[in-house]
């Protein structure tokens, strides 16, 4: 997803290895679309008959606080980063597409998804 909505031909790669079997992750960063952009990339997925999960890593508030305050440049800040947070804790998306990444590295996200089946 863009910032706004999914590029032209953002799912051709997808359909091609899903049509080849294979599994396909998409990162897309939400917080910089709206939530509500996500039904343009459903439709894209679902109307392809392409079986898709969806997962939201999201570490607890105070996590992703200190996380932004260590990034070297100018972050956002915490009041911008409690902003995004609340966009995506069930207003958008459904509480079980939630996962905790309070204690992983991205690394452990990526593993742990892989581990079950989902990436």
């Amino acid at each position: 997803m863009g910032r706004a909505t999914m590029p032209a031909g953002a799912g051709e790669p997808a359909r091609a290895a899903v049509a080849d079997g294979l599994r396909v992750a998409r990162d897309a960063t939400a917080h910089e679309s709206p939530p509500e952009s996500f039904a343009e990339c459903r439709a894209v997925l679902g109307d392809e008959g392409i079986r898709w999960a969806v997962q939201v890593p999201q570490p607890r508030l105070a996590v992703a606080v200190a996380r932004d305050a260590a990034r070297p440049g100018r972050p956002p800040g915490r009041e911008r980063v409690a902003r995004l947070h609340a966009r995506f804790t069930g207003a958008h998306f459904p509480p079980q597409w939630h996962l905790d990444t309070t204690h992983d590295t991205p690394g452990d996200t990526v593993r742990r998804r892989v581990e079950a089946g989902v990436a």
